[in-house]
């Protein structure tokens, strides 16, 4: 009988967001499935979200029935990795021997596709010696504990390794040290310093905008894909040399992980009835190029949703809130080697938006070109629509903006009930403070370098406390407990 097992980057569990993230149909993925299984029209024939993908979920979740200890071992650029994830916390909150599961993700691909696979040296442009064989050689340390009865320690080890990116380093903990190492930090996307050079040219810059062209989308080259070379590939040749997208350079003043998934909120408008946007997870290596970490979509329709009931035509040029949850991630950033680039193509891995409002997989083709449109696409930031990334780090509070110091000023307490004190290294000529939402609950010119600020009118929740301090704008991440 079954003593434990070991599922490496695969999941049972059949989601609806897994084929169709943020609405769009992974058409590379879905084709690949397809030609392996035969099951591309079955897929297809269900592009909106509804109770038969409840049913297939329902049919495929089963912790309560795992009752011998499994090792997940799952890969940062596999096509899995979210449901990886999302199978380890069913483990460990519902099988009957939550404290024997133990998971392992590590710099890996999926494999099937290309010469990289779990495990091996090379995973797309790059290499991994920390990493490799380790799959393999956790894999029999738990084969030799269990099956062999060899006292190798593997019952006391960790439950949770996970690769870090950034630093090349394992990190393993438990469940209770991985959440403590997680605060989450939310920033202004335009103030980078890439397509606007610096904050102060906000005013003079709040729209962003490109053209999207479905005859010619912008390509998928490595990430998260089956049937094309996967992973960490460099996007300069291909994609950051094309026109149609916008790259914002991160600069994260800060030494700890991120850890966990990215959000993504833009503001976005369009001169078509639907569009797509896309974003890109980047890190830029010591030799010029730019790796892709991760990627995904939304299909603007449907924003209020993903059934048939919910989609909605955009109105043109209208604003629209964009929210989209990259992929898990661990890494340890260098102040500014990550790159965030969006788009609203990249095929095939995802399917390409008509534009045109009308249906989206004429005869249930994952890849077709009907009536194409091309959108121009615009990308907003201003006071009314602060474009933010959230990002799930650990440690003091930092900032995403193109400054020297971190310290430029700090939040006393924090958490915080009826007032908060800020303290500033120079005067303040500007505060603004956003709720989670991305809208502006709070601005002030306090023309102070220590001020005490009432918050007894805001609802307990995450916001994000912006300041101008000597022309240089920076944030801090503020919690109000009631």
């Amino acid at each position: 009988h079954l003593e434990c097992c070991v599922p490496e980057v695969s999941s049972p569990i059949q989601r609806y967001d897994h084929y169709y993230p943020g609405g769009i149909a992974r058409a590379e993925y879905i084709q690949t499935l397809g030609t392996l299984f035969g099951s591309e029209q079955a897929l297809m024939s269900f592009p909106y979200d509804s109770f038969l993908w409840d049913i297939a979920e329902n049919e495929t979740t089963y912790p309560e029935d795992i009752t011998v200890p499994f090792l997940l071992i799952g890969g940062w650029f596999d096509i899995n990795i979210e449901d990886v994830w999302h199978n380890w916390n069913l483990l460990t909150a519902s099988s009957p021997v939550a404290d024997l599961h133990k998971i392992v993700i590590g710099p890996w691909v999926h494999g099937g596709a290309g010469p990289a696979h779990v495990g091996s040296l090379q995973q797309g442009d790059l290499e991994y010696p920390e990493a490799e064989h380790y799959n393999e050689e956790r894999a029999l340390d738990m084969f030799d504990y269990y099956l062999r009865d060899i006292a190798n320690g593997y019952a006391n080890d960790n439950p949770i390794e996970v690769f870090d990116l950034g630093t090349k380093n394992w990190w393993e903990g438990t469940q209770q040290e991985y959440d403590q190492l997680v605060a989450l930090h939310i920033y202004n996307v335009f103030t980078t310093d890439s397509t606007v050079s610096n904050a102060s040219q906000l005013a003079s810059t709040p729209t962003l905008t490109y053209s999207y062209d479905p005859s010619d989308p912008s390509p998928a080259v490595g990430g998260h894909v089956l049937s094309l070379e996967q992973g960490p590939l460099d996007q300069v040749p291909e994609v950051l040399s094309r026109t149609d997208q916008v790259p914002f350079n991160l600069k994260i003043a800060y030494d700890g992980p991120i850890r966990g998934s990215i959000k993504v909120k833009l503001w976005a408008s369009t001169d078509q009835l639907d569009t797509d946007i896309i974003v890109r997870l980047c890190q830029e290596q010591g030799d010029g190029k730019i790796v892709e970490i991760c990627s995904k979509g939304q299909r603007m329709r449907f924003l209020e949703g993903m059934t048939e009931a919910a989609e909605e035509f955009l109105a043109p040029d209208e604003k629209y809130l964009v929210t989209i949850s990259l992929p898990p991630i661990e890494l340890t950033p260098n102040y500014d080697d990550l790159w965030l680039v969006v788009s609203s193509s990249e095929y095939p891995h995802f399917n390409r938006n008509m534009n045109n409002g009308l249906e989206m997989y004429p005869d249930l083709n994952p890849d077709s070109l009907f009536q194409p449109i091309v959108a121009m696409n615009s990308l907003h930031s201003s006071t009314s629509y602060p474009s933010t990334i959230e990002l799930p780090m650990d440690g003091s509070i930092w900032s995403v903006n193109d400054i020297d110091s971190p310290d430029l000023f700090g939040l006393f307490p924090n958490p915080a009930k009826n007032e908060v004190t800020l303290a500033a290294s120079g005067q303040v000529e500007e505060l603004r403070i956003y709720g989670s939402d991305g809208k502006l609950v709070l601005h002030r010119f306090p023309s102070q370098s220590t001020f005490t600020i009432s918050i007894k009118d805001l609802s307990a929740g995450h916001y994000t406390v912006q300041s101008q301090i000597d022309g240089i704008w920076t944030a801090r991440p503020l919690l109000v407990i009631q």
